[in-house]
């Protein structure tokens, strides 16, 4: 199997674009386009052909493909203190250990398209930064995402764990 067999596509159509759009999760970068899924794919291989190439005649390494890279299960995250203060209060509440709250936030989270999507399927508002920034512990280890929506609810909702807080 070739290297470039070995990497991660994801393929979409663009009404913006009226065509199907492919991208490599390792070369996020990287984007073409065709009238149909494989067109689009086959440019992609195209593009990242020549890529391998150049990368290998400057003597630079490709990245790795997600699906040959070893993951430990730990990761270090940094977050605000008001963040890591409102992660205490969630897991205190759930009865959980810091580390079992935040990997159920993360697994509630993880097929979700959005954090919006989490969000409505919860069916609850919220005001506060403590959902997003739960909730965006996933998006930001997968595609560094940062969103922020408010209502004018004056509580806030964390869909993975189910609690609705007032916040301070």
């Amino acid at each position: 199997m070739e290297m470039i067999d070995k990497y991660t596509y994801r393929i979409q159509w663009s009404d913006d674009d009226e065509a199907y759009l492919a991208s490599c999760l390792e070369f996020p970068s990287l984007m073409t386009h065709g009238e149909t899924q494989a067109e689009a794919l086959e440019e992609m291989n195209n593009v990242l052909s020549f890529v391998l190439v150049d990368l290998s005649q400057k003597g630079k390494q490709a990245p790795k493909p997600i699906k040959d890279r070893k993951f430990k299960g730990n990761i270090s995250l940094r977050l605000p203190p008001e963040t890591h203060e409102d992660l205490a209060y969630i897991a205190t509440e759930q009865d959980l250990s810091l580390n079992q709250c935040i990997t159920t936030i993360i697994e509630k989270n993880l097929y979700a398209n959005t954090i919006m999507d989490s969000v409505k399927e919860a069916g609850r508002p919220y005001e506060d930064r403590s959902i997003v920034v739960v909730t965006s512990c996933f998006w930001f280890l997968l595609v560094c995402q940062f969103v922020q929506t408010t209502s004018s609810s004056s509580e806030s909702f964390f869909p993975a764990s189910g609690i609705k807080r007032t916040p301070p």
